[in-house]
């Protein structure tokens, strides 16, 4: 198997140990955007699909959460920070996880296993998010 399959493979298993949390945030999301402002979390799907770094979800969040008034949105219930949080914390071992089990050191493949990760848990969020709001 290839290095970059045994990769993917190592970030299906950890991907797998998501749905709890992203199902509660699928939720929040849903309450804070409701129907009539789905884009804002498509616009996060994006960011995460398209990134070339780590920084730039960061941001995207950190800045809509910025904007967003006091319990609104990507402040209700502290979404915005909830999903740093994730990110930051608790992606960023499972990123540290995956390297170690893989034994990968180079700095540019530990990025691209975070960046998978990110993608994966946001994509979760986005399919919880969608499924509640077709319940709707």
């Amino acid at each position: 198997m290839s290095e970059r399959m045994k990769m993917l493979k190592e970030v299906a298993i950890c991907a797998d140990k998501f749905p709890k949390k992203t199902e509660s945030l699928g939720g929040i999301a849903t309450e804070a955007f409701g129907n009539k402002h789905k884009a804002q979390i498509k616009s996060l799907e994006n960011i995460a699909n398209t990134a070339l770094k780590v920084s730039d979800v960061l941001d995207y969040i950190k800045r809509q959460t910025g904007k967003s008034e006091q319990d609104k949105r990507w402040k209700s219930k502290q979404l915005g920070e909830r999903l740093l949080n994730e990110i930051r914390e608790h992606l960023k071992k499972d990123r540290d996880t995956v390297c170690k089990r893989l034994n990968i050191t180079a700095e540019e493949n530990q990025l691209e296993v975070y960046l998978l990760l990110i993608r994966e848990f946001v994509r979760q969020v986005v399919i919880h998010y969608e499924y509640e709001i077709s319940k709707l």
